[in-house]
C-alpha cells in the first residue's frame, strides 16, 4: 500500500516518515488474513481497541478479536490510506477507505 496524500497546506507540521511507514505496514498487515500475531503486536501491550461492537484490551484479547474477525463473514479486505493529517508530533488523523 502506498500513502497517496500530502500534508494539508493549512498546517506547518509535516508527517514524520516513520508514521507513514507504520500505517502503510499496519494496513498491509490488516489486509492479510494470515498475520494475526503481527497485527496484535502493532498495539501496545495494554492497548484498548474497538471495532464496531467488539472491544479488546491487550495482546491476547486483540489477537482473539483479530482471529474472530477473519473467521467470517469477511473473506478479504483492502485498505487505501489517502491522507494523514498531523495535529502534533505524535497525534494524527488517518483518512482512507476499505473495501
Amino acid at each position: 500500500m502506498a500513502y497517496k496524500g500530502a500534508t494539508p497546506s493549512s498546517t506547518s507540521l509535516a508527517v514524520d516518515p516513520r508514521i507513514i511507514a507504520f500505517y502503510e505496514r499496519f494496513y498491509a498487515v490488516s489486509d492479510d488474513s494470515s498475520l494475526h500475531e503481527e497485527y496484535a503486536r502493532s498495539f501496545t501491550p495494554t492497548a484498548d481497541i474497538i471495532m464496531g461492537t467488539r472491544a479488546a484490551k491487550g495482546y491476547d484479547d486483540i489477537l482473539t478479536l483479530r482471529k474472530a474477525i477473519w473467521a467470517g463473514p469477511i473473506v478479504s479486505r483492502k485498505h487505501v490510506l489517502e491522507k494523514i493529517f498531523p495535529f502534533s508530533e505524535n497525534e494524527v488523523m488517518v483518512y482512507g477507505n476499505v473495501t
